[in-house]
């Protein structure tokens, strides 16, 4: 059954009218209605709930009462008035509803003292109440909690497995806050968490911030102290759990290290600068510098690994060192190529391989019986002919039908991949050759990273480019031809604009990816449904340098090297929309991103000594730093934000406002359209006279005064500016000569203005009576005619043109509409 609650015109009362049908059957045969029943007169209907567990009632909320309708037969109900809520007896203060939603205790129904059902409702006062309702048809007012806040919205989500009716309650106050409550008919309720800004979004722009090649949204929210601006971005969240930013400057890669290779957690951090090396070692849950270690602190790192199962190595130019980081006990263990350069290297259990010139040496460690400390001994040296250009050792799986169990994979120069045996009876083999040239993408693809993954699929290599390509190859393993290895190329995509750092991220507890592809952008590496390599995004700041670094049971976590510093952070499962908070301290309403100086510029409201006036903020969006503010009359309010593009390269930032006054006539306002440039421009730090710093900066070109708030303003057709002000619009331009803003010509439409957009000569407005119309402008004449509009009136909030012919509509009642001419 259920209830059509309706405002009856005829009689000023409101309506119901009782619907009853059978739900096994068809909708339309069992459908039967009965007259309408007038309940109420002067009342406005604001929340109407079914009592589920209790057949036939409903309750309905008016901006008077609360009703209880309890229908006892077919077309006849029963309509009951519940008394006004107060806090108390003592209390004469009536409280009126403002938010409700319902709530079903999972408790015994079998008890003949339990509420069945509850009602929670908010009130204008800011008060709780729970309305409990038996089996009897008593209902019981209860007063839950004073939430200190006007109450907009309410919701209730129960507590799963409670058999006390516990729920939380979700409130949302005026503009700018909200509070969780847990609510428990027994134990009473408390605030658990309260969001100081849970406000709706006033203004949004859309641009690529961070350049990762895809948008990003940056929302306006928010009043006085809460306000902020939020930045919405879609990809695999980074959490960063802590950060560094001191003694970080010119850092270039990282490498993380065990106390022993059977370890679980890792112990130490190695980071490799342009000329030197700083070792970290994990105490007493802090990095701190080991400064007294046998790494050469004094040259870049080229790979640092555990080395055996309680020794590390150290590759540098000069060489290579081996030792016990953890222990002053014994020597460390060198290797002088003598008047050679070391260009690279990689370490496979108790195998270094070392890259010197055009040359590869293995080198392998020998135990002795009588001592701890191993002694490096030179197992074979072989010719390449060409340069190496990186280095990956890796195992294969153990189920492998090979031979060959510990591999090496080098890349070189002339675009090639081998792969090289580590074994010591088959050292430096060379078991397969690959060329890189991917014609289709016409650019020099060397090697500059590999990465091998086990995947359901089977065995693929994942080699990334120095053009920023990452190429996806099977490796097949047979027995037949020793050691019988093969590479097959699966896909190529285009990772980044940047070399392609592959990183391994075997410790991740999923077992869907294991490794990160670093360029320009970040990315993890999944596999796809047809078992190739898919990319996933991952929100987060270019990353120079990353390790997985497990540490305190985080298994995801990884030491990454950015721009302003060290960062430890931890990856969640998979993509999201991610959101991030950017405080301001004041409320912002407009925003606007500057491609060109990739800063945002953000209209603000201020309070101050009982006025309410606007700013122009220029903000960096990514660290919230503010460079600029522009400070408008007093009362006056920014309505509109745009840019203007003038021509190529040229472009103004465009404000139209309300509540300007002028001299001549204080009393009466006015409207504006305030044109500025925004430019970047170098100072030097106080701190050092050398060093200077990017600032920005605007200045008024020119204004214009109109007679109306100025609600919306557009660029077209590049030489001109329109501007709506009530139901007129104006076409502006900067005089050649005097390089003032004036007035060309204006339009009347029939309705109040109150949204403009643009597609070449087609003009796209949106009215709050009349919906969406269409106008066109002559070139030749320089006139505007009306093309059409909309037959039905809709209260349109914004409009885009898509095309000449084509836009897109939102209304005040949250709805979206497509329209074409």
């Amino acid at each position: 059954m259920g209830v059509d609650i309706h405002s009856n015109l005829r009689d000023s009362g409101l309506a119901v009218v009782y619907y009853k049908f059978d739900a096994t059957g068809s909708l339309q045969e069992s459908m039967q209605r009965w007259p309408e029943k007038v309940i109420a007169h002067d009342a406005v209907p604001l929340h109407a709930f079914a009592l589920s567990n209790i057949p036939g009632a409903f309750i309905i909320i008016t901006d008077v009462d609360v009703r209880f309708v309890n229908i006892v037969r077919d077309g006849d109900f029963v309509v009951i008035t519940l008394p006004s809520l107060r806090i108390s007896p003592e209390s004469p203060e009536k409280q009126t509803i403002v938010a409700a939603a319902s709530h079903e205790p999972t408790c015994d129904l079998n008890s003949t003292t339990t509420a069945i059902q509850s009602l929670y409702v908010g009130t204008d006062q800011g008060h709780l109440f729970r309305l409990d309702f038996d089996r009897n048809l008593v209902v019981t007012p209860h007063h839950v909690i004073d939430v200190e806040r006007s109450i907009q919205s309410l919701s209730v989500i129960p507590i799963p497995g409670d058999r006390e009716g516990a729920c939380h309650l979700f409130v949302e106050g005026d503009g700018c806050d909200g509070v969780i409550i847990s609510a428990c008919p027994k134990s009473g309720a408390f605030v658990e968490a309260a969001w100081p800004n849970w406000a709706p979004d006033l203004d949004f722009a859309v641009a690529d911030v961070h350049r990762e090649g895809h948008d990003t949204l940056l929302l306006t929210s928010g009043t006085e102290t809460h306000g902020d601006i939020r930045e919405i971005r879609s990809g695999i969240a980074a959490v960063i759990h802590t950060k560094s930013n001191s003694g970080m400057v010119g850092a270039r890669a990282l490498f993380t290290l065990k106390r022993r290779a059977s370890d679980m957690d890792d112990a130490a951090l190695v980071i490799s600068f342009v000329d030197e090396t700083r070792v970290m070692i994990l105490q007493e849950n802090e990095l701190v510098d080991a400064t007294g270690c046998g790494f050469d602190r004094t040259v870049p790192t080229l790979h640092a690994a555990n080395f055996g199962d309680g020794l590390h190595v150290q590759i540098h130019p000069r060489g290579l060192v081996v030792m016990d980081l953890f222990t002053s006990d014994g020597r460390p263990q060198t290797w002088d190529p003598g008047s050679q350069k070391v260009v690279g290297g990689c370490v496979n259990g108790d195998m270094i391989l070392i890259s010197i010139a055009e040359s590869v040496v293995l080198l392998q460690a020998i135990w002795a019986m009588e001592s701890s400390d191993p002694q490096l001994v030179e197992v074979r040296r072989i010719s390449l002919n060409f340069s190496p250009s990186c280095f990956y050792a890796t195992c294969l799986p153990r189920n492998s039908p090979s031979s060959v169990q510990r591999i090496c994979v080098v890349g070189t120069y002339e675009q090639s991949v081998l792969l090289l045996s580590m074994e010591p009876e088959t050292c430096l083999e060379l078991l397969h050759r690959e060329s890189l040239a991917f014609r289709s993408y016409g650019s020099v693809s060397v090697p500059h990273s590999f990465q091998l993954q086990e995947t359901s699929s089977g065995t693929r290599l994942l080699a990334g480019t120095r053009d920023g390509l990452l190429a996806t190859y099977s490796l097949s393993l047979t027995a037949e031809s020793a050691p019988g290895l093969a590479l097959q190329l699966r896909s190529v995509c285009q990772a980044g604009i940047l070399p392609v750092s592959l990183v391994s991220s075997s410790s991740l507890s999923s077992s869907q990816f294991d490794a990160l592809a670093l360029s320009n952008t970040a990315w993890r590496v999944t596999d796809s449904a047809h078992g190739q390599a898919a990319l996933v995004r991952i929100s987060c700041p270019r990353i120079i340098s990353a390790a997985p670094f497990r540490y305190a049971g985080i298994e995801g976590g990884c030491m990454v090297l950015v721009k302003s510093g060290l960062e430890y952070l931890e990856l969640d499962e998979g993509p999201k929309c991610n959101l991030r908070r950017v405080p301001l301290g004041q409320g912002p309403r407009r925003i606007l991103y500057d491609e060109t100086t990739r800063r945002a510029v953000v209209a603000v409201t201020v309070r101050s000594l009982g006025y309410v006036g606007s700013e122009l903020l220029v903000i960096d969006p990514i660290s919230g730093k503010i460079f600029f503010r522009e400070a408008l009359q007093r009362d006056e309010k920014i309505l509109a934000l745009a840019e203007w593009n003038v021509k190529e390269g040229k472009r103004y930032i465009c404000a139209g406002t309300w509540g300007f006054r002028q001299d001549l006539d204080p009393k009466i306002q006015h409207g504006r359209v305030l044109v500025y440039s925004l430019k970047a421009y170098e100072r030097k730090e106080k701190s050092s006279e050398d060093k200077k710093v990017v600032m920005y900066k605007m200045k008024l070109l020119g204004e214009i005064v109109l007679d109306g708030p100025v609600q919306s303003i557009c660029s077209f057709l590049g030489s001109y500016l329109l501007a709506a002000v009530g139901d007129v619009f104006y076409q502006l331009k900067i005089d050649a000569h005097t390089r003032k803003l004036v007035l060309r010509t204006s339009v009347t439409a029939r309705w109040p203005i109150q949204c403009i957009s643009v597609a070449g000569n087609r003009v796209i407005m949106g009215g709050q009576k009349e919906s969406v119309s269409f106008w066109n402008y002559d070139p030749e004449s320089r006139s505007f005619s009306f093309d059409q509009s909309d037959r039905y009136a809709r209260p349109i909030a914004d409009c885009i043109a898509a095309d000449d012919d084509v836009a897109i509509a939102s209304d005040k009642c949250g709805n979206l509409f497509g329209f074409t001419s």
